[in-house]
């Protein structure tokens, strides 16, 4: 209705067919990378101005099934995450032109580490928070222009390259 919505989705990636190469050059192979995602989604208008989104998901990502890296058969990558989105919305007069400001924040891919091997170690999924605002000004009818700011941050942490730890 007027003050919510359900959503649903099916992102599907494929690399097509490609051939695996080991360290040295030679081939090892080929595979078929892809991965997807099936997700559901709810937003609501919480007032006038404010509304807030959640989606829930799973992901699959299976980037070279069968391979083995170092010792360690790669498998396909699973797992579950969500997303959280809030926006603001205002009608606004800029001198005599008719506006809009509007002022978002979301943070995507909250979930479950993955790995893409059998062994204990996992990896986080890129979760990023991200915070932005534009203002939208109708000069008439046909000629409208937006100035927009936008900062994203990566909320996982960053490994530390073994070039740059002194081993004193």
């Amino acid at each position: 209705d007027e003050l919510q919505a359900v959503a649903a989705s099916i992102r599907f990636f494929s690399l097509g067919d490609i051939n695996f190469t080991d360290v040295q050059g030679g081939d090892a192979g080929s595979g078929k990378p892809r991965e997807w995602e099936v997700a559901i989604a709810y937003s609501r208008k919480l007032t006038n101005n404010f509304a807030a989104a959640l989606s829930a998901k799973y992901m699959l990502s299976d980037l070279a099934s069968g391979q083995v890296v170092d010792g360690f058969e790669i498998a396909q990558a699973t797992s579950f995450a969500a997303d959280l989105s809030f926006t603001y919305n205002n009608d606004i007069q800029v001198g005599v032109y008719d506006s809009r400001i509007r002022v978002g924040m979301g943070i995507s891919n909250i979930g479950a580490k993955v790995t893409y091997t059998k062994n204990t170690l996992r990896d986080f999924i890129p979760t990023n928070f991200g915070i932005g605002a534009a203002l939208e000004m109708d000069f008439d009818e046909f000629n409208t222009m937006t100035f927009a700011l936008d900062f994203n941050k990566l909320m996982i942490p960053t490994p530390v390259s073994s070039r740059i730890v002194d081993a004193d």
